[in-house]
């Protein structure tokens, strides 16, 4: 199943940690969010924690993150 999930900007991902490469195709993430109100498969992400290694990335929402 493929999901929709809105982030914050650009230059807010990137001070919560993110990179261009911090994900790559094929990565497996859990997303921790909250659901579209009017919307199928879409929210808004809070945090994006990589299977791999257990690495969690704020997604700089709108809802704001627990820091």
């Amino acid at each position: 199943m493929n999901w929709d999930f809105e982030m914050g900007s650009p230059n807010g991902l990137m001070r919560n940690g993110w990179r261009r490469d911090s994900l790559k195709v094929g990565d497996e993430i859990t997303v921790t969010g909250w659901l579209a109100k009017h919307a199928t498969n879409v929210g808004n992400a809070g945090t994006v924690t990589m299977k791999a290694t257990g690495k969690r990335l704020f997604a700089a929402s709108s809802e704001g993150d627990a820091q």
